[in-house]
């Protein structure tokens, strides 16, 4: 069972990386090419970003949520505990790295992510040079198209991001509403 759940998951998050190859191919951009390691630039900004994140899982996940337990869960209304212990169980009892073991949920991870930058560089680096011809067509000198397209993908990809993320959330919440129906 734990190889059957790795593999299907691995199959599932490496589909971007599949098309990002594709259209790599295609567009003559490699997905690879935007890629760069560089732990002394990057290791303090993500760990800016990632703290916050980190602090809200450690209270969720590690704060005691009875009233009886804790002096933090004691000075928080009924519904909000109630609510931070939903959120803890359904992300308890439905997590599918359960099934994979700590080896194959770090696998899985690990593709998935990549194929996700993969699917972005090569939407970035296709953007990039798509806008650049665009702006350059009309009328702007290569200087200029060259400073404005990087950020005229960057802002069509995000927009392309978003409008996804907003589809999921309205397909979710309709899944929710038919279920309450029932």
């Amino acid at each position: 069972p734990r190889a059957r759940a790795v593999l299907t998951s691995l199959t599932q998050r490496a589909v971007p990386g599949t098309a990002a190859v594709v259209g790599g191919l295609l567009c003559h951009q490699p997905p690879l090419r935007l890629w760069h390691w560089d732990p002394a630039g990057v290791a303090p900004v993500a760990l800016a970003c990632a703290s916050p994140l980190w602090a809200l899982s450690l209270a969720l996940f590690l704060a005691p949520w009875d009233a009886d337990e804790g002096p933090l869960a004691a000075a928080l209304p009924e519904s909000v505990r109630g609510g931070f212990e939903d959120v803890r169980s359904a992300a308890c009892l439905f997590n599918p790295g359960l099934a994979m073991g700590a080896a194959g949920e770090l696998a899985v991870i690990a593709v998935g992510d990549l194929a996700d930058e993969m699917l972005r560089a090569v939407a970035l680096a296709f953007g990039r040079a798509w806008a650049a011809d665009r702006l350059m067509e009309a009328g702007l000198d290569g200087g200029e198209a060259a400073a404005l397209a990087p950020w005229l993908a960057l802002g069509a990809v995000v927009a392309a991001l978003a409008a996804r993320e907003a589809a999921r959330g309205r397909r979710a919440f309709a899944q929710e509403a038919v279920e309450v129906r029932r």
